[in-house]
């Protein structure tokens, strides 16, 4: 059964069984969707979602669905449009009605009621994503959709946004992008939710099949985004990985000057240390090609070509990847000479611009038209098959869904985008594909890593141009511009998506202490943030030049974690303050100081033994607020908690970040014997140390180890562990 409403002229909304059952009551249309209760003797407890047209005229509007305050509920509505331009869809305001418990969503009002910060983000992997304190505007990155259209990243969010308050949070987000690219007004105090048609003919009178909005309410602020993400990954069939991978790539210490030569070198100490250094993948970035578009040409600083440096790359135990940005070309290139009916064009006839780099323009590839098909199809069929590539990372794709006349005048720039990642993904099969600078909710299903922040950089906060005068242009507080600090930025804010739409690529971890304006704090929060996520774990660093410090901190991430940690505080401010992972026996907590000056980091905790783990120090038992003081600026602590219940237990360990996650297979207290039973997994850390809440007088330790310390109820067992091991701890006879 559908129910169709007519909401503003050329918009219609579509309401759809099972997502919401309709019937008739008081002349008025009301909805109550099956996972809510509607409590009858409490009226005034709800939450009350209304249509109307845009000019606010509620009494033309539909009433639709009931919410009670103490329930979780969803609604799913399909949205569409039959006019070629951006339309305003619905506009969603809450405000205070007849009672203090009760708010109304309507088309016209304010944005308020409970909700005091709203999180939102840009349309692109390299967008900022961020929250910020409703109806402030600070000015940040502006942005320019795609041609769809100027508008400030503080005016909108792409795909979904989240508001909070008080004891209530509402996400708000498209659940599909087969079409249209969806965004959400979040300024102005008004919610506004639109489909961008990016200029696709329309037919007079013949309305466009739509996207699915999903409005949900939820008392936990910090769990709605995840449940966004499920219903989203649900609804496409994301098929993702179980594991993240591993590996080195060439982009953050080489950049285009890359040559064979380098990738060798890395190759060759990279294969030497594969026990302390256990990646998946080698992965060449930018800098072989001879032009953007001239993808098979390959320049003269790699004289073997490419099917000779992955048979070199397999030789050395890796699999190979390889970077291409196969949506664009060069004005320069010999695609866009042999080509111009290729190139997506503005209405002047020129060609659409996707990104001025590499000393030149980059044009929009007409990705509806049957040869630009053809020839993505036998490109990337030839980099797997003829080359040998495993992996392939699609950079700058956000130009395939950039507005633009094309072949095919009905086909969407959305829609032609998807088409030429579908192309891809069948011609690659089942080989590991990474989308960078790319649509988010679009690409969902078709690939299997994404980056979903800015490029990372070996300092920690960006700078604008260079003026005439030798100073830097100011940039917005909040910007896509490289950094360590954007990276991370993102890492946090869109963690939620991780091992639902697909494996988040936080971006490359950067440990080198040559080259780089990053300090040592600095290093250890990028470390600590990428080994938390879960996510893709890629080095860039000369390799070969890594000193032993600088490479233990890489051991201690790898190989990436099998969980992924959480981020609770995601809604309290722009850069969250804390990332924890459930670790079984223990929760590993990282806290960040993210100012520019030293200060003390804090951690409410009911009762726990607590372990510094990038310090190795043993903190004490805590009751209520854990407080670290002088944490440097943006630094971090990183917190192993273990529960204070007196029993013999691992407190934390030197081998892994996950702490116990993999190089503890067994950790089992036998209270009859008072033993301790723990095995021990080999790392990549091969010596490292265990330290175990003791609280007997005595300890003896069977099993292969190199010696023990005890001291006031902890004992530090030392290990160098080459196979499996296990240790049995008990007090003497």
């Amino acid at each position: 059964m559908k129910q169709r409403f007519e909401t503003v002229a050329g918009v219609w909304l579509e309401v759809e069984e099972p997502w919401l059952s309709v019937g008739r009551e008081d002349a008025a249309w009301r909805a109550i969707s099956p996972a809510v209760r509607l409590s009858e003797d409490s009226p005034g407890e709800a939450l009350e979602l209304g249509l109307t047209n845009v000019d606010g005229d509620r009494e033309q509007g539909y009433e639709l669905l009931f919410v009670g305050r103490d329930a979780v509920g969803e609604i799913r509505l399909r949205v569409g449009l039959s006019a070629a331009e951006p339309v305003a869809l619905l506009r969603l305001d809450w405000t205070p009605a007849t009672s203090a418990n009760l708010w109304a969503l309507s088309l016209a009002g304010g944005l308020e009621g409970g909700f005091d910060r709203v999180w939102k983000q840009g349309w692109q992997s390299w967008s900022p994503a961020f929250v910020r304190p409703l109806g402030t505007h600070e000015g940040e990155e502006p942005e320019q959709p795609g041609g769809f259209g100027a508008g400030p990243t503080e005016a909108w969010s792409y795909d979904a946004a989240q508001f909070a308050g008080p004891g209530i949070s509402l996400s708000a987000g498209l659940l599909t992008a087969d079409r249209f690219l969806g965004r959400l007004a979040v300024s102005d105090e008004v919610l506004s939710i639109e489909l961008l048609a990016g200029g696709v003919e329309v037919e007079a009178g013949q309305p466009q099949v739509g996207e699915v909005l999903r409005l949900d309410f939820e008392l936990e602020a910090a769990s709605a985004l995840d449940r966004h993400a499920v219903a989203v990954a649900a609804n496409a069939n994301a098929e993702v990985p179980r594991i993240s991978p591993s590996g080195w790539c060439s982009w953050y210490y080489y950049y285009s000057a890359v040559g064979e030569a380098d990738v060798l070198a890395n190759i060759e100490f990279l294969a030497k240390h594969k026990r302390a250094l256990p990646l998946q993948y080698v992965q060449l970035d930018d800098g072989y090609q001879a032009d953007i578009g001239d993808w098979s040409e390959w320049n003269e600083k790699f004289p073997h070509g490419p099917r000779w440096l992955a048979d070199r790359i397999h030789d050395a135990g890796f699999k190979a990847g390889l970077w291409l940005a196969p949506f664009i070309a060069g004005r320069n290139s010999r695609l866009v000479n042999d080509h111009p009916e290729w190139l997506a064009r503005d209405p002047a006839g020129n060609p659409v611009n996707a990104v001025t780099n590499w000393g030149q323009k980059n044009y929009v590839l007409d990705l509806t038209h049957p040869e630009v098909q053809g020839w993505l199809d036998e490109l990337f069929q030839r980099v797997v098959e003829e080359w040998g590539f495993d992996y392939v990372k699609l950079d700058f794709i956000f130009g395939g869904a950039m507005v633009g006349q094309r072949l095919d005048p009905k086909v969407t720039a959305l829609e032609a985008y998807r088409e030429g990642l579908a192309i891809i993904r069948r011609a690659v099969g089942e080989r590991f594909v990474l989308g960078c600078g790319a649509l988010q909710l679009a690409s969902v299903g078709l690939v299997d890593g994404m980056r979903i922040g800015p490029d990372v950089a070996p300092w920690y906060r960006a700078r604008g141009e260079r003026l005439a005068d030798g100073s830097f242009a100011e940039l917005p507080p909040i910007n896509g511009a490289p950094s360590a600090e954007a990276a991370i930025r993102n890492t946090l804010n869109r963690q939620w998506m991780h091992g639902r739409y697909w494996l988040n690529d936080p971006d490359c971890v950067l440990v080198r202490e040559e080259r780089t304006k990053l300090t040592s704090a600095e290093i250890e929060s990028l470390a600590t943030v990428v080994g938390l996520s879960g996510g893709m774990t890629l080095l860039s660093d000369n390799m070969p030049a890594l000193g032993e410090s600088a490479l233990k901190r890489l051991s201690f991430i790898l190989p990436p974690l099998p969980a992924a940690g959480q981020v609770p505080t995601l809604l309290n401010s722009d850069m969250p303050d804390r990332i924890e992972l459930d670790a079984g026996e223990r929760a590993v907590v990282a806290l960040f100081n993210w100012s520019d000056g030293s200060q003390d980091v804090t951690l409410r905790v009911s009762s726990a033994e607590v372990f510094d783990v990038w310090d190795k120090t043993y903190l004490g038992r805590y009751e209520g607020t854990v407080r670290i003081p002088e944490v440097p600026a943006h630094g971090c602590r990183l917190l192993a908690l273990s529960p204070a219940d007196g029993r013999p237990r691992v407190l934390g360990s030197s081998f892994h970040i996950g702490q116990g996650l993999y190089e503890l297979a067994t950790e089992a207290y036998e209270p009859p014997t008072r033993t301790l039973v723990l095995a021990v997994n080999p790392m990549p850390i091969r010596s490292g140390s265990l330290w175990v809440r003791w609280p007997f007088e005595g300890l003896v330790v069977e099993g292969e180890h190199e010696g023990f310390h005890l001291e006031a109820g902890v004992a530090r067992i030392d290990l160098t562990v080459d196979r499996a091991v296990e240790l049995l701890l008990r007090p003497p006879a």
